[in-house]
């Protein structure tokens, strides 16, 4: 039975649609289990799309920093690492995007090369396991692809 995948938002011709594309949806499979864990697939998948375009670009993901509310979820912290295919450093709680704000403007101020120190507290770390998320993310640009095939077909959704 072919995974249910939810594609979380598409990017056609620039434009950030603001729908949600259900792929492989049958009786079978609509459970809550599993629309949710298709829900933060799909999320994840497009972050992972970022992280695939930062790399085709030459820069290096060493690790994710997963913050804000989704990063407070089990089923985002298991899955994040298998779909971004990189360790997934989850810090406890704080006021991250505030701390970075200062840790950035710190930086332009001293004018050195390097950051200054961000001690970081993590709750812990999960390691990728790429086999699983190779099959997850071929799913997700298949349903990807798709979408976009149709966004952009004369007379489609897009049009």
């Amino acid at each position: 039975m072919r995974r249910l995948l939810a594609l979380a938002a598409v990017v056609a011709a620039g434009l950030l649609l603001e729908s949600t594309v259900l792929a492989g949806l049958r009786l079978a499979n609509m459970r809550p289990e599993l629309l949710a864990r298709a829900a933060v697939e799909g999320v994840l998948c497009g972050l992972a799309d970022g992280l695939d375009a930062l790399r085709a670009h030459g820069v290096p993901v060493e690790r994710v920093l997963l913050v804000g509310g989704g990063s407070r979820s089990a089923a985002v912290q298991a899955v994040a690492p298998v779909i971004l295919g990189a360790p997934v450093v989850v810090p406890q709680p704080a006021e991250y995007v505030a701390r970075g704000a200062a840790r950035q403007a710190a930086w332009a101020l001293l004018g050195t090369a390097d950051p200054p120190a961000w001690p970081l507290e993590h709750a812990g770390v999960r390691d990728p396991d790429s086999a699983a998320g190779a099959a997850v993310r071929a799913q997700y640009a298949e349903v990807r692809e798709g979408a976009i095939r149709g966004l952009l077909t004369p007379g489609g959704p897009g049009a």
